[in-house]
């Protein structure tokens, strides 16, 4: 599952350039990324550098940072369950450890790219960019196609652009936003959902159906 707009019910990265770059620059570095005209490594470094703020002002906006009203009652759901999960973000690590510490989510596997806080500076790294990929800073569909072997069967939850990779890898997707749009205009199968209690309610309607089949 993604994590920006996704997880939390607002993009952290786009917060961030909102309130804290010294112009508007980064909106029309967003749109080149949209337009597929560059990658979100390309894009994501070029917007960050213009990011100027104190530690204390980014711990401050990333404590007001929301999650999405259903997401901490599907994650204990998924424990419940015995159903791994996995957060594969195009965002970055230093963001989803400190959303996640202060409301003491426990722990969840992810992925991501790599930020370091440096003399008022967001510096970023890209360890999980594919080879194959021109589009991501964390290509979603290669780490899939690494780990598909011993998944099984894979639901993906996600909303935006970024998650595009990740569809051919999915055998169930859950998508809001402009990535449920996408699927739509392009005839990709997926569950149109507003948050994570429309996602829980599909998959335990999906493991009953399962159940019903082993039963005949």
């Amino acid at each position: 599952m993604d994590f920006d707009g996704t997880i939390t019910r607002n993009d952290v990265v786009d917060g961030i350039l909102d309130r804290f770059t010294t112009n508007r620059n980064w909106e029309k570095i967003e749109q080149e990324w949209a337009r597929g005209l560059i990658g979100s490594k390309e894009c994501l470094t070029r917007q960050l550098a213009d990011v100027r703020l104190t530690e204390r002002e980014l711990e401050s906006y990333l404590e007001s940072v929301e999650l999405d009203p259903g997401f901490l009652e599907f994650e204990k759901w998924l424990c419940g369950q015995g159903i791994d999960r996995v957060i594969l973000s195009d965002g970055f690590d230093y963001f989803i450890r400190k959303v996640f510490a202060c409301r003491e989510v426990p722990h969840i596997p992810f992925l991501s790219n790599s930020l370091r806080f440096e003399g008022g500076r967001l510096i970023p790294d890209f360890p999980h960019a594919g080879e194959s990929c021109g589009r991501c800073g964390h290509c979603k569909g290669s780490t899939l196609r690494s780990v598909r072997s011993r998944l099984g069967h894979v639901v993906f939850v996600g909303d935006g652009l970024s998650d595009l990779c990740a569809l051919p890898e999915s055998g169930t997707v859950f998508a809001k936003g402009r990535l449920a749009e996408h699927c739509h205009t392009n005839g990709i199968a997926c569950h149109e959902v507003r948050d994570f209690r429309d996602v829980q309610r599909g998959m335990e309607t999906a493991l009953q159906e399962v159940l019903a089949g082993r039963n005949r």
